[in-house]
């Protein structure tokens, strides 16, 4: 089949004029697809050049965040904040780059900033699963747990199967005060992610507190497997372990804690007060010197070194220490009661009464461990000590010194 062309101007076909000579017809209609054909080609190069320059574009700005994070990954936190502002102004409308700087100012500390930058990430993209659970976790550490929670369920809608949104919901519902809650969360995450050593420490935190001891030490134990060389790991097993008076274990995941990480003062402590609860006032009394030589204003450590000392007898450096943790903790009621023991065990039935006072203002609970402590039985017979302790308290707490 013959193509026809028609040529403005004209109205034979192409091989008409070509067959009757016309030759300014022939120029006429040769110049016209001259012109189409440079048009075509001209077109076809912008394009080309176009989506060239675009790649380009694309992949400078692919290596320039790739070099960024990489920045972030190494603790370059401040270059990597500037070549991330560097990819937002150049690419505005890129949720992604609004994400990334985020992220660096939370690890900056910045967390006012990183929030505004999560903003703009979801204001781009409300979708953006990833910005949620970001925005989630520094609005919690802001305080702002009700939105954090807002955030962090809208991320898990987003994507049911993110295991960091489910943790990190679970911890938000934690501060809330939602045990089940956060329970439930955090095993949904184990589900996801069961590789996670962090899952099963803060999901064996949250039944501690729900005094679900058995469980809490064998996702204790569940992490220590999977990461074995984490001492708060080893450290809250221990405490739960002491929880259900196995005193012997609990030392021994005391120690391994300290020995991971020896810098540690709460470890030092509590291993002081469980070798005190077997009678080793000698071992115990070291590891309250060391807490306090690592933390020289811990208080309970203070508090716990004087009680072991006045229970060995030791009893003016007992009242030092005490007096320490007064001082730093003016609150702390069992502090107070320990300096009314060591009082009364000197016979100094006016300081001894002061401080027993000051207990059991601040905890009526001590005015009915008072009445039993064979700490007192120098001045139990005195009128103030006896109105002190009448009618005090409730159940009351188990007595002795050097305990946490």
């Amino acid at each position: 089949m013959i193509t026809q062309v028609n040529v403005p101007g004209y109205d034979k076909p192409v091989w008409k004029l070509l067959l009757t000579g016309d030759d300014v017809a022939v120029s006429r209609w040769v110049a016209f697809m001259v012109v189409v054909v440079v048009v075509v080609v001209v077109a076809l190069a912008y394009g080309a050049l176009r989506g060239w320059w675009q790649c380009r574009r694309l992949r400078r700005q692919d290596v320039r965040r790739a070099s960024a994070v990489a920045l972030a990954k190494t603790g370059r936190l401040a270059e990597a904040v500037e070549e991330f502002r560097g990819l937002v102004a150049t690419n505005p409308q890129d949720a992604a780059n609004y994400f990334n700087l985020g992220a660096a100012l939370y690890d900056k500390g910045e967390l006012d900033e990183a929030i505004t930058e999560y903003r703009r990430a979801i204001e781009l993209d409300s979708k953006y699963a990833k910005a949620h659970v970001n925005l989630g976790v520094a609005l919690r550490r802001k305080a702002q747990v009700d939105e954090g929670i807002k955030h962090l369920t809208r991320a898990i809608e987003l994507d049911p199967k993110d295991a960091k949104a489910h943790y990190n919901l679970g911890s938000a519902l934690h501060d809330k005060g939602d045990l089940d809650g956060a329970i439930a969360e955090y095993r949904r995450g184990i589900e996801l992610g069961p590789e996670d050593a962090t899952a099963y420490y803060i999901l064996g935190i949250a039944l501690r507190e729900k005094g679900e001891l058995d469980e809490a030490i064998a996702e204790y134990r569940q992490a220590i497997e999977l990461g074995p060389k984490d001492a708060k790991v080893h450290y809250n097993l221990a405490v739960a372990l002491r929880d259900k008076g196995e005193l012997d274990e609990a030392i021994a995941e005391y120690r391994q804690a300290i020995e991971l990480d020896p810098k540690l003062p709460e470890p030092h402590n509590n291993l002081g007060v469980a070798l005190g609860e077997k009678g080793e006032l000698d071992e115990a009394i070291t590891a309250y010197r060391r807490a306090i030589e690592l933390d020289p204003n811990f208080a309970v450590a203070h508090s716990n070194l004087g009680g072991a000392l006045a229970a060995k007898g030791e009893l003016d450096e007992a009242i030092v220490e005490l007096r320490r943790a007064i001082e730093l903790e003016p609150d702390y009621a069992k502090a107070h009661y320990h300096l009314a023991c060591a009082e009364g065990l000197r016979g100094n039935l006016a300081d001894a009464v002061a401080a027993l006072g000051a207990a059991i203002d601040r905890d009526a609970a001590w005015g009915t461990e008072a009445r039993a402590d064979p700490d007192f039985d120098k001045i139990r017979d005195d009128p103030e000590f006896q109105r002190l302790v009448r009618d005090e308290g409730g159940q009351g707490q188990k007595p002795g010194l050097g305990t946490a």
